[in-house]
């Protein structure tokens, strides 16, 4: 996209093309950080050689807000990407498609800052705006319709959400239009939604056949979306199935991955070890949570990550 446009403007500057293609690829390798810097940089590059109004320093702001979205600076996404709806409407008009996909984009970054409430709203804003546009029946609308549902699923509504998402994926199928790439985290979520709504052997049995097809699926048994969600069953099985016992071992994998693939001092790492400390606790084993939380304390305090807050655990 930002070579086409480059060429078609004959703006100078050849940064620009393998600049965002670099970043583009950093931000589907999941290397968020690194991708917000170097859309930071797109934007002030293309800021200065078409304008602020210029549709590449628009996209490059957009591709910044989701990098930052991505990276858990939910704070800074919602500020870019706050202000990046204001000029698409004033540039484009509210109806646009791509002042839709900011104002989608915001949304994300208002429900995973913590205020997925507030999210809801816009999505339904969004919803009708879709339908308005496109019909009552088509994709887009039914695609927003699984935002909402993943935004119940953050506040905790577990039934509304597998409710959203049976509407959601229900519809797609009916009309013959495809999930898109984010079909296998819709299908996912209801899993989870349903599971967590009703935590019994047949919810949490296929839960757990969802990630070996999930695995299948990535041609990886130990998939970071696979190894998350084993983390996730494990979860359900301990403190809401009432099964601890059971949790413990995959609770085990998934911190020794969780280990080798991020490190021991990561908050994905001692996520994991906390939960498994829990599990330990509840089946009588105290001793041996205190030693792998000290052991967490120990490696956080070696990368500078706040002691008193692992401590509070322990």
């Amino acid at each position: 996209f930002f070579s086409s446009r480059r060429r078609h403007t004959r703006l100078q500057g050849d940064w620009s093309s393998d600049l965002c293609s670099s970043d583009l690829r950093a931000l589907h390798e999941s290397r968020f950080d690194e991708a917000a810097e170097g859309f930071a940089r797109a934007v002030e590059g293309w800021t200065e050689l078409g304008g602020p109004d210029c549709e590449e320093a628009m996209a490059a702001r957009g591709f910044l807000g989701r990098a930052l979205t991505e990276a858990r600076r939910y704070e800074e996404a919602e500020q870019v990407l706050g202000a990046l709806l204001v000029d698409r409407e004033r540039v484009l008009g509210p109806d646009d498609e791509q002042t839709l996909v900011a104002r989608g984009n915001l949304m994300r970054a208002v429900a995973f800052g913590g205020r997925p409430r507030e999210a809801i709203v816009i999505a339904e804003r969004l919803m009708a705006d879709r339908a308005r546009i496109h019909g009552e029946d088509s994709a887009e609308v039914h695609r927003t319709r699984a935002h909402i549902a993943r935004f119940h699923l953050e506040m905790g509504d577990h039934a509304e959400a597998a409710r959203q998402y049976r509407l959601a994926l229900g519809a797609l199928e009916r009309i013959g239009a495809d999930a898109g790439s984010g079909e296998w985290d819709m299908r996912y979520n209801l899993a989870v939604a349903e599971a967590r709504a009703e935590p019994n052997e047949e919810t949490l049995g296929a839960l757990e056949a969802f990630l070996v097809a999930l695995a299948a699926h990535h041609g990886d048994d130990d998939a970071p979306a696979v190894v998350t969600g084993r983390a996730v069953l494990a979860e359900i099985w301990a403190f809401q199935a009432g099964q601890p016992g059971r949790a413990i071992p995959v609770l085990i994998d998934v911190v020794e991955w969780r280990r080798r693939t991020f490190g021991a001092s990561s908050p994905a790492t001692l996520s994991a070890l906390r939960l498994l400390a829990r599990c330990l606790v509840v089946t009588g084993r105290p001793g041996e949570a205190v030693g792998l939380l000290e052991d967490g304390v120990t490696a956080a305090a070696a990368a500078g990550v706040d002691r008193e807050v692992l401590r509070s655990e322990e």
